[in-house]
């Protein structure tokens, strides 16, 4: 039997428009999702058909030592990709343990124009926030946990700007970016690699902003300070180079000491630069042509390198750590037998140069990320390495053996950096719901409902609902553990409407579908429809028996009565304010012009009525 208040709820609903809404969903042969349809490397979900997820290929060595945590990744076929119907493309953050889907932003609005870099937790003033680089718009971008935009900060054209770097230092209230400046260089600097006349080159720099204010406090660049000649990168001749924005730097991160000077990494002059944070001088060059360190042993070596970040100090030793790709996408050999992660123990004192500690490529020797990759530490100690190909990543132990490895089954994908943080989402949209019911070959039928919550880092079980269209009836009929992005549960008969409910791992509900309406598949049963209608019915024959009855109540009349009274009144008076309103302001009505005060009062002027501001004076006129 249906409760008294409930009674009361529903009598209310007959004047009252409900709030709820409403989700029907179209057979599933009619969403289509963006993406590359026929790829198995591509998840598809019933509840999000426009998402296609990249799936990860996942090898687990040593579970115990695998820190929590999930994958932050930015998929892309090409760097520059700006094709807007894929829905791969964005950021996306993954399961640490199973790989699974969490969140995807390649079909918010905002992520929909190209490529997005350097996707990541960052502390921004003090606060956790999702940050990236937006490389078709040239934006550095701040989302909050419920994956709402924050903020936005305009870099520069997206020609010029280099997405490879958003980094948030001093407590966030520093951010750091690398920008490109093409330029025509003197013909003194150009004669220096051979060149008769201005060399066209990319020299970059960087800058430094106030979070606060997102005013320039650091702008350093790179002409005058680094020379063509120290370009190891071969790719033609040098009037070609010279003829067309010659790359010879290739700037791909920065970092901050705390005193307060720059690290900087290029990666076509195989070289480190620290750079005064007072006058912008180069300081000092690690590896390259020009190396300033005395590099000890073997394998103090390394090439087209990534992701310099400064780590500890003490009185003698600074520790700085670098991914060593080792060799590059043009013709130069490479200078290691695989790529790794390298923990370097710097000397400034004597310039002595030394490898603390090793993080080799998950495939050994052979094994190479020849375009982009990065190196994190995690909470726990251990490192995440990202390899770019195929968004390849793996976790070692901060002595080196490695734990985990995971890739992307679709290898024509990568990604520019990974990451891996503890992360709490608290999405803002609600879940999504997709129920269907069919026959089955027993001669029954059921209702299959597919649910998702995107971004949603809590859910623990879902329950399933059976309901009624304006969702004031719920009865109860599945409750299933959650399951990866999308869990499915069942209801042995026909629901027409469902609600599917999030709980996390106490119990608490977290969030709601809307309520959605079952699509009948033609083979479901007549036995199953008429049992729902039936059900309906009894329910509407149930409400109308408590209606009565509440009616017949006589201090529930009278409060209906006091309540319809109430608003009657109200009514009244507000008929009444707008027909004083009429009278007092009627005879206004027909006059196209007031006489106002002029300026000063020592004239008057014709001012229209309509340019009156509410405060009562005339608009600003030019």
């Amino acid at each position: 039997m249906v409760s008294f208040s409930l009674s009361f709820l529903l009598l209310l609903s007959a004047c009252v428009p409900s709030v709820l809404s409403l989700e029907q969903h179209e057979p599933l042969e009619q969403r289509k999702p963006k993406g590359d349809p026929n790829d198995p490397g591509l998840a598809r979900y019933v509840s999000r058909p426009d998402l296609a997820a990249p799936i990860w290929d996942v090898k687990v060595y040593h579970e115990d030592q695998v820190a929590p945590g999930y994958w932050f990744v930015a998929p892309y076929k090409a760097i520059n990709q700006v094709d807007t119907e894929r829905s791969w493309v964005g950021p996306h953050m993954y399961d640490g343990k199973t790989g699974e889907l969490v969140w995807s932003g390649s079909t918010s609005y905002f992520f929909t124009q190209g490529n997005v870099e350097d996707f990541r937790l960052s502390n921004v003033r003090g606060k956790t926030m999702l940050t990236l680089m937006s490389a078709g718009k040239g934006l550095a971008v701040i989302l909050g946990t419920d994956y709402q935009m924050s903020e936005t900060k305009h870099v520069d054209a997206p020609r010029n700007v280099n997405t490879h770097e958003l980094n948030f230092v001093e407590n966030g209230t520093r951010a750091l970016v690398i920008k490109s400046h093409p330029m025509e260089a003197s013909k003194e600097i150009s004669k220096k690699v051979g060149y008769n006349g201005h060399c066209k080159a990319a020299f970059d720099g960087f800058e430094e902003y106030n979070t606060d204010t997102w005013e320039t406090t650091f702008d350093w660049r790179s002409y005058g300070k680094v020379g063509l000649e120290e370009s190891t990168l071969d790719d033609g001749s040098i009037s070609n180079k010279c003829q067309h924005n010659w790359d010879f730097i290739h700037s791909n991160s920065v970092d901050k000491t705390p005193e307060g000077d720059y690290y900087w990494s290029s990666r076509h002059c195989d070289t480190i630069f620290k750079i005064s944070g007072k006058d912008g001088h180069i300081i000092w060059r690690l590896g390259g042509k020009n190396s300033d360190f005395k590099h000890i042993g073997e394998d103090m070596v390394f090439s087209r390198q990534h992701n310099i970040r400064w780590r500890s100090q003490n009185d003698t030793h600074t520790i700085v750590s670098i991914l060593d790709n080792a060799k590059g996408i043009d013709v130069q050999k490479p200078t290691w037998e695989n790529s790794r992660g390298m923990l370097i123990a710097l000397d400034e004192k004597n310039m002595i140069a030394s490898v603390i500690q090793v993080y080799d490529h998950p495939d050994g020797k052979g094994g190479y990320a020849p375009r982009r990759g990065n190196y994190q530490v995690l909470e726990n100690g251990n490192i995440f390495m990202g390899w770019s190909e195929k968004a390849q990543q793996s976790e070692h132990t901060s002595d080196g053996k490695l734990v985990m490895e995971a890739s992307f089954k679709a290898e024509w994908l990568g990604s520019y950096r990974n990451y891996k943080f503890s992360y709490v989402g608290h999405p803002i949209e609600p879940p999504v719901a997709h129920s269907q019911a069919y026959g089955t070959p027993n001669n029954s039928t059921t209702t299959a409902v597919h649910v998702s919550w995107n971004g949603a880092t809590e859910v623990a079980q879902w329950n399933l609902y059976r309901t009624v269209a304006n969702g004031q009836v719920e009865i109860l009929v599945s409750t299933v553990e959650r399951l990866g992005f999308e869990t499915v549960l069942a209801y042995g008969g026909y629901a027409s409407y469902i609600i599917a409910e999030a709980l996390n791992q106490n119990g608490t509900v977290i969030g709601r579908s809307s309520v959605t309406k079952t699509y009948a598949h033609p083979n479901v049963t007549a036995d199953a429809v008429a049992e729902e209608d039936n059900w309906l019915k009894d329910l509407e024959d149930d409400m109308l028996w408590h209606a009565r009855g509440l009616l017949s109540n006589p201090i529930f009349s009278f409060l209906i009565g006091c309540l319809c009274t109430g608003v009657l009144i109200f009514m009244w008076w507000q008929a009444k304010q707008r027909n004083m309103f009429r009278k007092y302001f009627g005879s206004f009505q027909e006059q196209k012009y007031s006489r106002v005060p002029g300026a000063g009062g020592e004239r008057e002027e014709d001012v229209p009525l309509h340019s009156w501001r509410k405060e009562g004076g005339p608009e600003d006129r030019e």
